[in-house]
Protein backbone atom coordinates (compact mmCIF):
# COMPACT_ATOMS: atom_id res chain seq x y z
CA UNK A 1 0.00 0.00 0.00
CA UNK A 2 2.81 2.37 0.92
CA UNK A 3 4.65 1.55 -2.31
CA UNK A 4 1.53 2.27 -4.36
CA UNK A 5 1.00 5.57 -2.54
CA UNK A 6 4.63 6.63 -3.01
CA UNK A 7 4.51 5.66 -6.70
CA UNK A 8 1.32 7.67 -7.14
CA UNK A 9 2.88 10.75 -5.49
CA UNK A 10 6.01 10.35 -7.64
CA UNK A 11 3.97 10.19 -10.87
CA UNK A 12 1.87 13.21 -9.88
CA UNK A 13 5.03 15.11 -8.98
CA UNK A 14 6.66 14.17 -12.28
CA UNK A 15 3.77 15.56 -14.33
CA UNK A 16 3.63 18.68 -12.11
CA UNK A 17 7.31 19.32 -12.80
CA UNK A 18 6.78 18.94 -16.55
CA UNK A 19 3.82 21.33 -16.41
CA UNK A 20 5.69 23.91 -14.31
CA UNK A 21 8.74 23.76 -16.59
CA UNK A 22 6.54 24.79 -19.54
CA UNK A 23 4.91 27.88 -18.03
CA UNK A 24 7.07 30.73 -16.74
CA UNK A 25 4.07 32.46 -15.16
CA UNK A 26 3.40 29.39 -13.03
CA UNK A 27 7.01 29.37 -11.86
CA UNK A 28 6.65 33.03 -10.97
CA UNK A 29 3.50 32.34 -8.92
CA UNK A 30 5.20 29.49 -7.05
CA UNK A 31 8.17 31.74 -6.33
CA UNK A 32 5.85 34.46 -5.00
CA UNK A 33 4.19 31.98 -2.63
CA UNK A 34 7.52 30.58 -1.45
CA UNK A 35 8.98 34.05 -0.96
CA UNK A 36 6.01 35.33 1.01
CA UNK A 37 5.97 32.29 3.30
CA UNK A 38 9.70 32.74 3.91
CA UNK A 39 9.79 36.48 4.54
CA UNK A 40 6.48 37.06 6.33
CA UNK A 41 7.16 34.51 9.11
CA UNK A 42 3.64 33.26 8.68
CA UNK A 43 2.51 30.29 10.76
CA UNK A 44 2.99 28.21 7.60
CA UNK A 45 6.32 29.82 6.79
CA UNK A 46 8.27 29.49 10.03
CA UNK A 47 10.83 26.80 10.84
CA UNK A 48 8.60 24.29 12.64
CA UNK A 49 8.21 20.75 11.34
CA UNK A 50 4.64 21.29 10.11
CA UNK A 51 5.33 24.61 8.41
CA UNK A 52 8.45 23.22 6.78
CA UNK A 53 6.28 20.52 5.20
CA UNK A 54 4.23 23.30 3.56
CA UNK A 55 7.23 25.16 2.11
CA UNK A 56 9.30 22.17 1.10
CA UNK A 57 7.03 20.80 -1.69
CA UNK A 58 6.77 24.28 -3.23
CA UNK A 59 10.55 24.66 -3.06
CA UNK A 60 11.17 21.24 -4.65
CA UNK A 61 8.56 21.75 -7.38
CA UNK A 62 9.97 25.16 -8.27
CA UNK A 63 13.54 23.87 -8.33
CA UNK A 64 12.73 20.77 -10.40
CA UNK A 65 10.38 22.75 -12.66
CA UNK A 66 13.22 25.18 -13.47
CA UNK A 67 15.46 22.51 -14.98
CA UNK A 68 15.17 24.02 -18.48
CA UNK A 69 16.23 27.54 -17.48
CA UNK A 70 18.77 26.89 -14.71
CA UNK A 71 21.67 25.90 -17.06
CA UNK A 72 21.38 29.27 -18.85
CA UNK A 73 21.16 31.10 -15.53
CA UNK A 74 24.21 29.28 -14.15
CA UNK A 75 26.19 30.02 -17.32
CA UNK A 76 25.37 33.75 -17.13
CA UNK A 77 26.16 33.81 -13.40
CA UNK A 78 29.54 32.20 -14.08
CA UNK A 79 30.47 34.78 -16.72
CA UNK A 80 29.79 37.64 -14.27
CA UNK A 81 31.55 36.08 -11.30
CA UNK A 82 28.31 35.55 -9.38
CA UNK A 83 28.48 31.77 -9.42
CA UNK A 84 32.13 31.63 -8.39
CA UNK A 85 31.85 33.82 -5.27
CA UNK A 86 28.44 32.57 -4.15
CA UNK A 87 29.51 28.92 -4.50
CA UNK A 88 32.82 29.63 -2.78
CA UNK A 89 30.99 31.20 0.17
CA UNK A 90 28.60 28.28 0.65
CA UNK A 91 31.41 25.75 0.22
CA UNK A 92 33.42 27.66 2.83
CA UNK A 93 30.66 27.52 5.45
CA UNK A 94 29.97 23.86 4.70
CA UNK A 95 33.65 23.00 5.19
CA UNK A 96 33.66 24.91 8.48
CA UNK A 97 30.77 22.73 9.66
CA UNK A 98 32.98 19.64 9.61
CA UNK A 99 35.13 21.00 12.44
CA UNK A 100 32.15 22.28 14.45
CA UNK A 101 29.64 20.67 16.79
CA UNK A 102 26.51 21.89 14.97
CA UNK A 103 23.73 19.54 13.87
CA UNK A 104 23.21 18.29 10.28
CA UNK A 105 20.22 20.66 10.06
CA UNK A 106 22.75 23.41 9.29
CA UNK A 107 23.78 21.53 6.12
CA UNK A 108 20.19 21.36 4.87
CA UNK A 109 19.61 25.05 5.64
CA UNK A 110 22.82 26.11 3.87
CA UNK A 111 22.13 24.03 0.76
CA UNK A 112 18.55 25.34 0.77
CA UNK A 113 19.75 28.95 1.00
CA UNK A 114 22.20 28.38 -1.87
CA UNK A 115 19.53 26.88 -4.16
CA UNK A 116 17.09 29.62 -3.14
CA UNK A 117 19.72 32.25 -4.08
CA UNK A 118 20.17 30.71 -7.55
CA UNK A 119 16.41 30.38 -8.06
CA UNK A 120 15.99 34.05 -7.12
CA UNK A 121 18.65 35.09 -9.65
CA UNK A 122 16.92 32.95 -12.28
CA UNK A 123 13.49 34.51 -11.62
CA UNK A 124 14.74 38.11 -11.58
CA UNK A 125 16.95 37.50 -14.63
CA UNK A 126 13.79 36.89 -16.69
CA UNK A 127 11.35 39.15 -14.89
CA UNK A 128 9.44 42.02 -16.51
CA UNK A 129 8.54 45.40 -15.06
CA UNK A 130 5.03 44.42 -13.92
CA UNK A 131 6.34 41.32 -12.18
CA UNK A 132 9.01 43.39 -10.43
CA UNK A 133 6.31 45.66 -9.05
CA UNK A 134 4.28 42.64 -7.87
CA UNK A 135 7.25 41.15 -6.06
CA UNK A 136 8.22 44.46 -4.43
CA UNK A 137 4.65 44.88 -3.16
CA UNK A 138 4.78 41.31 -1.87
CA UNK A 139 8.06 41.96 -0.04
CA UNK A 140 6.60 45.14 1.46
CA UNK A 141 3.46 43.33 2.66
CA UNK A 142 5.59 40.54 4.14
CA UNK A 143 7.24 43.06 6.49
CA UNK A 144 3.97 44.58 7.76
CA UNK A 145 3.32 41.96 10.48
CA UNK A 146 6.75 42.71 11.92
CA UNK A 147 6.09 46.45 11.88
CA UNK A 148 2.67 46.03 13.51
CA UNK A 149 4.17 43.84 16.21
CA UNK A 150 6.14 46.89 17.29
CA UNK A 151 2.84 48.40 18.47
CA UNK A 152 2.11 47.01 21.93
CA UNK A 153 -1.66 47.00 21.47
CA UNK A 154 -1.45 45.06 18.19
CA UNK A 155 1.23 42.51 19.13
CA UNK A 156 -1.06 40.07 21.04
CA UNK A 157 -3.34 39.68 18.01
CA UNK A 158 -0.44 38.69 15.73
CA UNK A 159 0.92 36.31 18.36
CA UNK A 160 -2.46 34.58 18.56
CA UNK A 161 -2.39 34.16 14.78
CA UNK A 162 0.94 32.37 15.15
CA UNK A 163 3.32 34.90 13.60
CA UNK A 164 6.88 34.06 14.61
CA UNK A 165 9.06 37.15 14.93
CA UNK A 166 11.32 35.88 17.71
CA UNK A 167 11.49 36.87 21.36
CA UNK A 168 13.09 40.28 20.81
CA UNK A 169 10.04 41.97 19.27
CA UNK A 170 11.33 45.52 19.42
CA UNK A 171 14.41 44.63 17.36
CA UNK A 172 12.51 42.56 14.79
CA UNK A 173 9.85 45.23 14.40
CA UNK A 174 12.34 48.05 13.95
CA UNK A 175 14.33 46.02 11.41
CA UNK A 176 11.16 45.29 9.43
CA UNK A 177 10.52 49.05 9.36
CA UNK A 178 14.02 49.69 8.01
CA UNK A 179 13.55 47.07 5.26
CA UNK A 180 10.18 48.55 4.30
CA UNK A 181 11.42 52.15 4.05
CA UNK A 182 13.35 51.91 0.70
CA UNK A 183 10.30 50.35 -0.95
CA UNK A 184 8.16 53.30 0.16
CA UNK A 185 10.82 55.73 -1.04
CA UNK A 186 10.96 53.94 -4.39
CA UNK A 187 7.20 54.47 -4.68
CA UNK A 188 7.72 58.13 -3.77
CA UNK A 189 10.29 58.45 -6.57
CA UNK A 190 8.36 56.76 -9.37
CA UNK A 191 6.29 58.63 -11.98
CA UNK A 192 3.13 56.91 -10.77
CA UNK A 193 3.44 58.84 -7.49
CA UNK A 194 4.07 62.34 -8.85
CA UNK A 195 0.68 63.66 -7.78
CA UNK A 196 1.00 65.82 -4.69
CA UNK A 197 -1.86 64.07 -2.88
CA UNK A 198 -0.31 60.64 -3.37
CA UNK A 199 3.11 61.88 -2.26
CA UNK A 200 1.50 63.33 0.85
CA UNK A 201 0.05 59.89 1.64
CA UNK A 202 3.47 58.24 1.16
CA UNK A 203 5.19 60.79 3.40
CA UNK A 204 2.50 60.24 6.05
CA UNK A 205 3.12 56.47 5.93
CA UNK A 206 6.87 57.01 6.26
CA UNK A 207 6.35 59.32 9.26
CA UNK A 208 4.14 56.67 10.92
CA UNK A 209 6.79 54.05 10.21
CA UNK A 210 9.49 56.31 11.65
CA UNK A 211 7.47 56.81 14.84
CA UNK A 212 6.97 53.03 15.25
CA UNK A 213 10.71 52.38 14.78
CA UNK A 214 11.63 55.06 17.34
CA UNK A 215 8.97 53.83 19.78
CA UNK A 216 10.42 50.30 19.77
CA UNK A 217 13.53 51.65 21.52
CA UNK A 218 15.78 49.82 19.05
CA UNK A 219 18.62 52.33 18.71
CA UNK A 220 20.62 50.92 15.79
CA UNK A 221 17.58 50.49 13.48
CA UNK A 222 16.47 54.03 14.36
CA UNK A 223 19.88 55.35 13.33
CA UNK A 224 19.92 53.29 10.11
CA UNK A 225 16.36 54.45 9.30
CA UNK A 226 17.57 58.06 9.49
CA UNK A 227 20.64 57.31 7.36
CA UNK A 228 18.51 55.68 4.65
CA UNK A 229 16.28 58.77 4.57
CA UNK A 230 19.31 61.03 4.18
CA UNK A 231 20.94 58.89 1.48
CA UNK A 232 17.73 58.65 -0.57
CA UNK A 233 16.34 62.17 -0.10
CA UNK A 234 19.56 64.15 -0.42
CA UNK A 235 19.20 64.84 -4.15
CA UNK A 236 17.31 68.11 -4.48
CA UNK A 237 15.50 70.85 -2.56
CA UNK A 238 12.06 69.20 -2.81
CA UNK A 239 13.44 66.00 -1.30
CA UNK A 240 15.31 67.90 1.41
CA UNK A 241 12.01 69.52 2.38
CA UNK A 242 10.36 66.08 2.58
CA UNK A 243 13.26 64.83 4.70
CA UNK A 244 12.89 67.76 7.08
CA UNK A 245 9.15 67.21 7.45
CA UNK A 246 9.58 63.48 8.10
CA UNK A 247 12.35 64.03 10.64
CA UNK A 248 10.72 66.88 12.59
CA UNK A 249 7.24 65.35 12.71
CA UNK A 250 8.56 61.86 13.42
CA UNK A 251 10.70 63.01 16.36
CA UNK A 252 7.95 65.27 17.70
CA UNK A 253 5.24 62.59 17.61
CA UNK A 254 7.58 59.92 18.99
CA UNK A 255 8.62 62.17 21.85
CA UNK A 256 4.95 62.66 22.72
CA UNK A 257 3.93 59.00 22.79
CA UNK A 258 6.94 56.87 23.81
CA UNK A 259 7.41 55.87 27.42
CA UNK A 260 10.06 57.31 29.71
CA UNK A 261 11.76 53.91 29.72
CA UNK A 262 12.24 54.03 25.95
CA UNK A 263 13.53 57.61 26.10
CA UNK A 264 15.98 56.54 28.78
CA UNK A 265 17.38 53.81 26.49
CA UNK A 266 18.35 56.42 23.91
CA UNK A 267 19.70 58.86 26.52
CA UNK A 268 21.82 56.23 28.29
CA UNK A 269 23.29 54.92 25.02
CA UNK A 270 24.16 58.44 23.86
CA UNK A 271 25.70 59.31 27.23
CA UNK A 272 27.71 56.07 27.38
CA UNK A 273 29.21 56.59 23.93
CA UNK A 274 29.96 60.32 24.22
CA UNK A 275 31.41 60.10 27.74
CA UNK A 276 33.30 56.85 27.26
CA UNK A 277 31.64 55.35 30.37
CA UNK A 278 30.14 52.29 28.68
CA UNK A 279 28.89 50.87 31.98
CA UNK A 280 26.15 53.52 31.89
CA UNK A 281 24.39 51.44 29.24
CA UNK A 282 24.80 47.70 29.74
CA UNK A 283 23.87 46.82 26.15
CA UNK A 284 26.64 49.10 24.87
CA UNK A 285 29.17 47.75 27.35
CA UNK A 286 28.72 44.05 26.57
CA UNK A 287 28.83 44.76 22.82
CA UNK A 288 32.23 46.40 23.35
CA UNK A 289 33.38 43.44 25.45
CA UNK A 290 32.25 41.03 22.73
CA UNK A 291 34.17 43.05 20.15
CA UNK A 292 37.39 42.76 22.21
CA UNK A 293 36.86 39.02 22.77
CA UNK A 294 36.18 38.58 19.06
CA UNK A 295 39.36 40.40 18.01
CA UNK A 296 41.39 38.29 20.44
CA UNK A 297 39.81 35.08 19.14
CA UNK A 298 40.36 36.18 15.53
CA UNK A 299 44.14 36.45 16.03
CA UNK A 300 44.17 32.91 17.43
CA UNK A 301 42.96 31.57 14.05
CA UNK A 302 43.15 34.54 11.63
CA UNK A 303 43.03 32.76 8.27
CA UNK A 304 40.42 30.00 8.53
CA UNK A 305 38.67 30.89 11.80
CA UNK A 306 37.49 28.58 14.57
CA UNK A 307 34.66 26.93 12.60
CA UNK A 308 30.93 27.35 12.32
CA UNK A 309 29.04 28.01 15.56
CA UNK A 310 32.27 28.30 17.57
CA UNK A 311 31.42 31.76 18.94
CA UNK A 312 29.24 30.53 21.79
CA UNK A 313 31.96 28.21 23.05
CA UNK A 314 34.57 30.96 22.86
CA UNK A 315 32.51 33.61 24.67
CA UNK A 316 31.37 31.06 27.26
CA UNK A 317 34.95 29.95 27.94
CA UNK A 318 36.48 33.42 28.08
CA UNK A 319 33.69 35.32 29.84
CA UNK A 320 31.43 32.67 31.35
CA UNK A 321 28.42 34.35 29.67
CA UNK A 322 25.16 32.49 29.17
CA UNK A 323 21.68 33.48 27.93
CA UNK A 324 20.77 36.43 25.67
CA UNK A 325 24.15 38.16 25.97
CA UNK A 326 26.04 35.15 24.64
CA UNK A 327 25.14 36.16 21.05
CA UNK A 328 27.85 38.31 19.41
CA UNK A 329 25.45 41.16 18.53
CA UNK A 330 27.89 41.85 15.70
CA UNK A 331 27.84 39.65 12.60
CA UNK A 332 31.17 41.06 11.41
CA UNK A 333 32.80 39.78 14.62
CA UNK A 334 31.14 36.39 14.27
CA UNK A 335 32.21 36.24 10.61
CA UNK A 336 35.92 36.76 11.30
CA UNK A 337 35.90 34.54 14.41
CA UNK A 338 34.14 31.57 12.83
CA UNK A 339 35.31 31.86 9.19
CA UNK A 340 38.50 33.91 9.49
CA UNK A 341 39.93 36.50 7.11
CA UNK A 342 39.36 34.14 4.19
CA UNK A 343 35.65 33.98 5.00
CA UNK A 344 35.46 37.77 5.30
CA UNK A 345 37.04 38.25 1.85
CA UNK A 346 34.81 35.64 0.19
CA UNK A 347 31.61 37.00 1.75
CA UNK A 348 32.54 40.60 0.88
CA UNK A 349 33.20 39.64 -2.74
CA UNK A 350 29.91 37.72 -2.82
CA UNK A 351 28.05 40.88 -1.81
CA UNK A 352 30.08 43.08 -4.18
CA UNK A 353 29.44 40.92 -7.27
CA UNK A 354 25.70 41.05 -6.55
CA UNK A 355 25.52 44.80 -5.87
CA UNK A 356 28.06 46.33 -8.26
CA UNK A 357 27.12 49.10 -10.72
CA UNK A 358 24.13 50.21 -8.67
CA UNK A 359 22.07 53.11 -10.18
CA UNK A 360 22.38 56.42 -8.35
CA UNK A 361 18.67 57.21 -8.24
CA UNK A 362 15.30 55.58 -7.77
CA UNK A 363 13.29 57.54 -10.34
CA UNK A 364 14.34 55.73 -13.53
CA UNK A 365 12.93 52.62 -15.21
CA UNK A 366 11.53 50.25 -12.61
CA UNK A 367 14.10 47.46 -13.12
CA UNK A 368 17.04 49.80 -12.55
CA UNK A 369 15.31 51.68 -9.75
CA UNK A 370 14.41 48.42 -8.02
CA UNK A 371 18.09 47.47 -7.95
CA UNK A 372 18.76 50.78 -6.20
CA UNK A 373 16.06 50.07 -3.58
CA UNK A 374 17.17 46.47 -3.04
CA UNK A 375 20.82 47.52 -2.73
CA UNK A 376 19.81 50.09 -0.11
CA UNK A 377 18.09 47.30 1.83
CA UNK A 378 21.21 45.13 1.52
CA UNK A 379 23.30 48.02 2.87
CA UNK A 380 20.78 48.51 5.68
CA UNK A 381 20.97 44.85 6.67
CA UNK A 382 24.76 44.90 6.70
CA UNK A 383 24.78 48.11 8.78
CA UNK A 384 22.20 46.78 11.26
CA UNK A 385 24.16 43.60 11.79
CA UNK A 386 27.23 45.36 13.07
CA UNK A 387 25.09 45.45 16.25
CA UNK A 388 22.71 42.51 15.74
CA UNK A 389 22.64 38.83 14.68
CA UNK A 390 20.34 38.41 11.69
CA UNK A 391 22.47 38.62 8.55
CA UNK A 392 22.94 35.04 7.33
CA UNK A 393 19.25 34.46 6.63
CA UNK A 394 17.14 33.48 3.63
CA UNK A 395 15.90 37.09 3.58
CA UNK A 396 19.44 38.35 2.94
CA UNK A 397 20.20 35.78 0.25
CA UNK A 398 16.93 36.65 -1.47
CA UNK A 399 17.97 40.32 -1.58
CA UNK A 400 21.39 39.42 -3.01
CA UNK A 401 19.82 37.12 -5.59
CA UNK A 402 17.23 39.71 -6.60
CA UNK A 403 19.86 42.46 -6.93
CA UNK A 404 22.14 40.20 -8.99
CA UNK A 405 19.26 38.96 -11.18
CA UNK A 406 18.13 42.51 -11.98
CA UNK A 407 21.72 43.41 -12.93
CA UNK A 408 21.77 40.61 -15.53
CA UNK A 409 18.23 41.52 -16.60
CA UNK A 410 19.19 45.18 -17.17
CA UNK A 411 22.38 44.26 -19.05
CA UNK A 412 20.47 41.93 -21.37
CA UNK A 413 17.72 44.49 -21.95
CA UNK A 414 20.28 47.19 -22.77
CA UNK A 415 22.14 44.82 -25.10
CA UNK A 416 18.92 43.87 -26.94
CA UNK A 417 17.91 47.53 -27.37
CA UNK A 418 21.38 48.34 -28.71
CA UNK A 419 21.20 45.39 -31.11
CA UNK A 420 17.76 46.47 -32.39
CA UNK A 421 19.02 50.02 -32.95
CA UNK A 422 22.04 48.75 -34.88
CA UNK A 423 19.85 46.54 -37.05
CA UNK A 424 17.50 49.45 -37.71
CA UNK A 425 20.37 51.60 -38.99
Amino acid sequence: MNLIFVSFIFIIGFFCVLFISTYSKLRFILFCILLFLSLARLPLGSTGAYSLSIRLPIFVLLFMGSYKILPTTINVMWKRGLLFWSTLWFVRILISWFYSDDTPLFIYQSVGNYIFFILTVSIFYRINSKQVIILLILVAISQLPGVFMGVDTLRPYFLRLGFDWGGVYHQRSAQAGVYLLPLLLLWFDQKSAKKRFLQLIIVSIIITLFVIVIATGARTPTLVFGLVLIIWLRKNIRYIFALSVITILGLYIANSIVSEEIKDRYIRAHSAITSGHLEEAANVEFRYEHLMVGIEAFFEAPIFGHGHDSWMGIIGEKKGIIGYNIAPHNEAVRLIVEYGFLGLVIFSMFIYTCCRTIPKRGDGPIIQSSRYALAIIVGSMVSLNFFHNALFTRHFFFLLGATAGLLINHENTSRNISLRNNLAT
